[in-house]
């Protein structure tokens, strides 16, 4: 990947490739969860950009954010996704801090889990993506990740999905973090073990839902 691509650029690319951008600008809105149309166009953008075989996101919730990126895998018919989430309240919950833990207990898992189903389906990128109905720890990590995204639980499952999965993201592949600022410092600790791992900085954007990248040296 150049050193010096930004976000900015992604999101070019994304917004060029007119399938995609009719996807995203017109289908993310309507979407639940909180990825932006900017973040959205920047992971499709980077797809595009890399060309991956894998793409490994940990949190796929209704598929705001994973999608883009099965849309810009069409187009690139360079690889496939795997999708992980466990779909279930007690294990969401479990994974959070008092306040947010009573809001996703209290959440409709199954609703989500079948609205994310009926995109793949409508949008016929059900045979790009793997969906992996586990909690990330039980899940191991495949051999070699091109773009890692990781939006998990929030607490210190955030810094063993960091090391597990990013330990095979190979050299030059790169990781997406969200929510880098939640309560507990958990994602923050994610990234210094990243950093440990010879990983590299290479974006942030706080005011734009919180989003950090890194590449692996």
């Amino acid at each position: 990947m150049n050193p010096t691509i930004d976000y900015e650029a992604l999101m070019k690319l994304a917004k060029e490739c007119k399938p995609v951008e009719r996807m995203i600008r017109t289908t993310i809105p309507t979407m639940d969860g909180w990825a932006t149309l900017n973040k959205a166009y920047t992971l499709a953008g980077l797809v595009l950009h890399m060309n991956p075989k894998l793409v490994v996101e940990i949190g796929t919730y209704a598929g705001r954010s994973v999608l883009p990126m099965l849309w810009a895998l069409r187009e690139t018919k360079s690889g496939r996704a795997i999708g992980i989430d466990p779909y279930d309240a007690q294990v969401s919950s479990e994974q959070e801090f008092p306040g947010n833990s009573e809001w996703w207990g209290e959440l409709d898992h199954r609703k989500i889990e079948a609205k994310f189903h009926a995109f793949l389906k409508a949008f016929g990128v059900n045979n790009l993506i793997d969906v992996v109905r586990k909690k990330s720890d039980d899940v191991t990590p495949p051999e070699s990740i091109d773009i890692l995204h990781v939006d998990g639980g929030h607490t210190d499952v955030a810094i063993r999905d960091a090391k597990r999965f990013g330990a095979k993201v190979r050299v030059g592949g790169i990781v997406v973090l969200d929510d880098i600022q939640w309560v507990g410092g958990s994602v923050l600790r994610a990234i210094d073990e990243l950093e440990e791992m010879g990983f590299e900085e290479i974006y942030r954007n706080v005011e734009e839902n919180w989003n950090y990248m890194l590449r692996k040296r």
